[in-house]
């Protein structure tokens, strides 16, 4: 996309400081994007850790049920571990930093020979114009990645809680079974 340099100064200079200020909102838009897209990729690292814990925890629960049970269990367990890896590794993607081209101004520009101010000025615009439309669009990437992780580890949460259900019903079931039989054995 070419810029109409045929206006006069003032429409110059008013395009410019517009352009201006969408090329830093697309900054601050990378930053945080980056910034949410890291904290997934924390939390979901200590969750996977925590997960971990519990199911090692649970794991010798899991020598005591029924088949239904035990498979139901591994299930819950299955997904919420699978997606709260794939939310770790598509957050992660962002990390790869030659996989998402981000463009600046040019200091070649300040080289170049110039007719006139307003030629200066057309150059900077028609920099900014690619700039802003490359970086939109790889911040589009990156935001698509934010909202598919941020599913996966919301699924990997429905999936703990879950599985939390599963296993306190279990728990509370037995208990409950054998004081209920315990009960009956002394009327």
């Amino acid at each position: 996309m070419k810029y109409n340099c045929k206006k006069n100064r003032k429409f110059l200079l008013m395009d410019l400081e517009y352009l201006r200020k969408i090329y830093d909102r697309e900054e601050l838009r990378q930053e945080t994007i980056e910034k949410k897209l890291s904290l997934i990729l924390t939390q979901t690292s200590i969750y996977i850790s925590i997960l971990a814990i519990l199911l090692s925890t649970f794991s010798s629960f899991l020598s005591n049920l029924g088949v239904f049970s035990g498979v139901m269990m591994l299930f819950f367990s299955a997904g919420a571990i699978s997606t709260a890896v794939f939310s770790l590794f598509r957050s992660s993607k962002f990390l790869h930093i030659s996989k998402f081209k981000y463009m600046t101004l040019n200091y070649k520009t300040v080289l170049k020979q110039f007719k006139s101010e307003n030629d200066v000025i057309c150059e900077e615009i028609n920099d900014l114009l690619k700039s802003v439309e490359t970086n939109n669009n790889t911040n589009n990437l990156k935001a698509n990645d934010l909202i598919i992780a941020s599913r996966y580890f919301a699924f990997s949460v429905f999936f703990t809680v879950f599985l939390s259900i599963f296993v306190m019903f279990n728990i509370f079931g037995k208990y409950l079974m054998d004081t209920l039989l315990l009960i009956c054995k002394l009327i």
